[in-house]
């Protein structure tokens, strides 16, 4: 008796494998039909239940101006000890456009009042403090109508998923502060 290893890897090894590796970014059927050694041809156009984006569709992260990619992200506010004032960083280089002029690069850490060197060590423990308030806000899990006009906010989630019914309207329920959102943050707080 010879077992028939290519039926024993489509019938029986490939189904829990892409059912185990569905929710991961970056998978699909083709791929993983491949590195079993299976024509992955076939698996082109299926799609996965967590990862249905099309690649064609996709920007490359790389090619989005910063400006940009960080646009709904909160800025870094560094107090100076000297003035006491606080300025927002934006990294290691600022900028400043004189009033028709070239614009003139100064020193990220530089406060702009007093012109005083903020200690790394303190921007290092702000950026280190604002993560973990972006990853607790991301715990909190708020959930939030989809409605603005519903004004519900909560941390109940009814046992029928993410629908949620008030004065006779069924709505549905999102995060207030998403995974992106948190993402995004972790990779501009990451960026300095």
């Amino acid at each position: 008796l010879k077992v028939d290893i290519d039926w024993y890897l489509l019938q029986q090894i490939m189904p829990p494998i892409q059912r185990l590796c569905d929710p991961i970014a970056g998978t699909s059927p083709a791929l993983l039909a491949e590195n079993l050694g299976l024509d992955a041809s076939k698996y082109k156009n299926i799609t996965s239940a967590y990862n249905n984006d099309d690649d064609e569709d996709l920007i490359n992260i790389a090619e989005i101006d910063d400006k940009e990619k960080f646009k709904g992200c909160e800025s870094i506010s560094v107090p100076c000890a000297k003035c006491k004032s606080s300025f927002d960083y934006n990294g290691v280089f600022r900028y400043v456009e004189g009033d028709g002029e070239e614009p003139t690069c100064s020193n990220g850490l530089e406060c702009p009042d007093c012109k005083t060197l903020a200690d790394p060590a303190i921007l290092s423990n702000i950026i280190t403090l604002n993560a973990h308030k972006f990853i607790s806000k991301y715990y909190d899990y708020w959930l939030v109508a989809d409605d603005p006009s519903a004004e519900l906010r909560t941390r109940q989630q009814s046992v029928n998923g993410r629908s949620w019914v008030m004065n006779g309207r069924r709505m549905q329920l999102v995060p207030e502060y998403p995974a992106k959102a948190l993402y995004t943050q972790i990779k501009f707080l990451e960026s300095f």
